[in-house]
């Protein structure tokens, strides 16, 4: 059976420009557009239609795509999940949760959408290039991304995403004006989000003429506890260690603070999420606006399968919670 890959290497492009054509989107040429359309009249392509048959009969169910290597307990995609659950039984909806095996991502797309089992898809977060972006596209499936997977495809995608480059912005301009210069960040391994971050924090420096030293930035594991405590261990055993660390999450935070209390070691300190703990301990952190997002998803999702693939995107604004674990301040 001819593929959508199939078709965008017969004609020498990208499958992202194969979907562009397919689903009449995109700022394509009309060359490029009447070749593609040829390549798939002659490779016999044909697009699935099972949107379509869904749309005739729903199930009042939408997938929840849980990201594969998402920890056991993640507090704020715990929330967002309890909140999307909210607002689709509002609607009198369900919600499918699963998750996809890293070793084979779009096979439980392919049985979802063959299956019949729900009317969209939310993706909970959106990597770089996804190839699941890619995959439901093609398949013409009504879905919704929390997060954008920065490539062609955002820009006829449904996604709600939050501003993480200005809220890293916000966080160092807070510490810089407390007098601090040396500012570490401990980070997970990899993500969007995590580049995201790590763009406002550079740009903030460079706003302030402050250098980037890679020496302070720290990129360990998922972004655990435990992945905290090792990355402090790092940051404060430098021979020049910073007087602040900015944790890309509250539970690298916290593992940042139990090193640091063994340690008898001050730093001014801020986490990213702001869970119920973050308020217990004192932690400076970034609210997100979590209600909001899942609300919009789940409204944008009802549309498209009501037939509305109008592609709509919405960056929403993060709030920094000062509390007392970044007030030191610097002469």
């Amino acid at each position: 059976m001819t593929s959508i890959k199939d078709v965008a290497k017969a004609a020498g492009v990208s499958i992202t420009t194969v979907s562009f054509v397919l689903n009449d989107k995109g700022n394509i040429p009309q060359k490029t557009r009447d070749h593609v359309l040829n390549v798939v009249k002659t490779l016999g392509y044909t697009r699935n239609t099972s949107a379509r048959t869904l749309r005739d009969k729903l199930s009042r169910t939408i997938g929840y795509a849980k990201p594969a290597a998402q920890r056991p307990v993640h507090p704020i995609m715990d929330k967002f999940l309890s909140e999307v659950i909210v607002q689709a039984e509002q609607r009198g909806w369900h919600v499918l949760i699963y998750a996809s095996p890293a070793d084979d991502p779009l096979a439980v797309y392919q049985e979802i959408i063959s299956s019949q089992r729900v009317d969209g898809i939310l993706l909970a977060s959106a990597e770089q290039d996804d190839p699941r972006v890619a995959f439901l596209h093609e398949h013409n499936f009504p879905f919704v991304t929390l997060g954008r997977s920065l490539s062609a495809l955002d820009t006829c995608t449904t996604w709600v995403d939050v501003d993480s480059k200005a809220a890293l912005t916000t966080v160092t301009e807070h510490l810089i004006k407390a007098g601090h210069t040396r500012i570490g960040v401990v980070a997970p391994a990899k993500g969007v989000v995590t580049d995201l971050r790590l763009a406002g924090y550079a740009a903030c420096l460079d706003a302030h003429n402050l250098p980037l030293d890679d020496s302070l930035i720290i990129r360990q594991g998922y972004g655990d506890s435990k992945d905290g405590y090792v990355a402090a261990q790092s940051l404060l055993r430098l021979e020049r260690p910073p007087t602040a660390i900015i944790s890309l999450s509250d539970l690298l935070a916290y593992g940042v603070l139990h090193y640091c209390n063994e340690k008898n070691t001050r730093v001014a300190l801020t986490g990213f999420d702001d869970d119920l703990l973050a308020d217990v301990l004192e932690l400076t952190s970034v609210e997100q606006p979590i209600e909001r997002a899942a609300a919009l998803l789940v409204e944008q999702l009802m549309l498209q399968i009501q037939g509305d693939m109008t592609p709509v995107q919405h960056l929403l604004e993060a709030e920094l919670i000062v509390r007392s674990s970044s007030q030191i301040v610097l002469d």
